[in-house]
């Protein structure tokens, strides 16, 4: 606490009055003694930083005095610590420019959430008081070391460090029970620890782009995990019982250095989007078509010749990316199977022909067959009703079926020009 004079104490007893005619008061007072009345205001009562809570709502009261007034009106506490506080769930600082929160934030018991400024750089170690916070989202701010305390937020279900400076998460994480969601993608963190098998709850793990290598064994101990992301990571191999993971819905392993996949990950049944492209592995493991439920497959990137015809057991398959696959010339056996494809991506791949009707795909609203080397559209592609976008970028295709349905077309420029008066009915971009 501050010292003060007998005098600003006086006035500080007329502030705490909680009356609206002592601040007039106050303010005289204060200017008989050559008392600054704002600062004293601001100092005592932390108006500068709390009146940013309201600040959509303050509107005109521009000054310290009227917006004290005005708090007074609302009926807001005044406590003998001297901050305003609130029974407030939810503070949202996001238009503020404050680097750090005041040690007071401990008094906002009932926060639950805290919208925060790009300008933050630290936390302060009190933090863990706030008993009933459910969300902490510090993403993109250069924070750079997590307080201890934060494992004694036990209602949290949200911790956001998406491209932070942390470097590591704080010993004990495994005291947050009720997290459900932890995204670290883009921060300085290079391992998981080991308690992170506790987090029972946890439903979504986001560690993208990171410097991750590997993943702990306790990993597959997270029964309820729903997303898990471990795009642009280092890591090489996965766990041999990654298929433990019954609940996972979505797994993104693009851009690794993984060179296999365990034959649990055949297991995964309630897996709906597997993102798998532009690692090293050579194919497509076989035990993703035992994936019944697979709704999005992107594998492209791989340098096999072919794809495995057991490709047409994926029959619940609405999205197929085999894109920069640069050894693929052929389309898998069995894909005209899949006729629930509403997007089929196949740009950048050597693919030359199309051995059956193409209109099979009576769902398709995407076809992407940018520089493919090939001088016609499939035959059928006129008859997709359903086509919404047509990609053609880098083929040497002159001339469009006269009856193709009307959806978006992207062409290169110079043949642009050519189609919009050939083909004034369609729209190229």
């Amino acid at each position: 606490m501050n010292n003060y004079t007998q005098e600003e104490e006086n006035i500080i007893s007329l502030l705490n009055s909680e009356e609206e005619a002592n601040i007039d008061l106050a303010e005289q007072l204060c200017k008989s003694q050559n008392i600054d009345f704002e600062k004293l205001v601001e100092v005592v009562f932390g108006l500068s930083f709390w009146s940013e809570l309201f600040k959509t709502k303050v509107g005109k009261y521009k000054t310290v005095k009227t917006r004290l007034k005005y708090f007074l009106k609302e009926e807001i506490t005044v406590v003998k610590e001297g901050y305003y506080f609130f029974e407030a769930s939810h503070l949202d600082l996001s238009d503020t420019n404050i680097k750090t929160l005041p040690e007071s934030i401990e008094k906002l018991e009932k926060l639950e959430t805290i919208n925060l400024p790009d300008t933050l750089r630290t936390l302060p170690e009190n933090i863990g008081q706030l008993k009933k916070l459910k969300r902490l989202e510090l993403g993109y701010r250069k924070i750079a070391v997590l307080p201890v305390s934060i494992i004694n937020l036990k209602e949290l279900n949200t911790l956001d460090l998406t491209n932070t400076r942390i470097k590591e998460l704080p010993k004990g994480i495994n005291k947050l029970k009720k997290l459900s969601v932890l995204n670290i993608g883009f921060s300085k963190i290079k391992e998981l620890p080991e308690e992170i098998g506790e987090l029972q709850n946890l439903k979504e793990l986001n560690i993208s782009d990171t410097k991750i290598k590997e993943l702990p064994t306790s990993i597959t101990k997270l029964k309820k995990l729903e997303i898990f992301d471990l795009d642009s990571t280092k890591i090489t191999t996965l766990p041999e019982d990654f298929g433990k993971l019954q609940n996972l819905k979505e797994l993104v392993i693009c851009n690794t250095n993984l060179k296999e996949t365990p034959a649990s990950i055949g297991e995964l049944n309630n897996l709906e989007s597997l993102l798998i492209s532009h690692n090293k592995l050579k194919s497509l493991p076989e035990e993703i078509f035992r994936l019944k439920n697979l709704k999005t497959l992107y594998g492209g990137g791989i340098s096999a010749s072919s794809i495995s015809e057991n490709i047409s057991n994926l029959v619940n398959l609405e999205v197929l990316n085999l894109s920069f696959s640069k050894n693929l010339k052929t389309l898998p056996l069995g894909i005209e199977k899949l006729t629930k494809l509403q997007r089929l991506q196949l740009s950048d791949t050597p693919i030359s022909k199309f051995p059956f009707d193409i209109s099979i795909f009576t769902e398709l609203i995407d076809l992407d067959l940018a520089y493919l080397p090939i001088t016609e559209l499939p035959k059928g592609t006129e008859k997709l009703s359903k086509l919404t976008f047509l990609t053609l970028w880098g083929i040497p295709i002159t001339e469009l079926p006269s009856e193709l349905p009307s959806c978006r077309i992207y062409v290169d420029d110079e043949v642009k020009e050519l189609f919009m008066k050939k083909y004034p009915h369609h729209r190229f971009e």
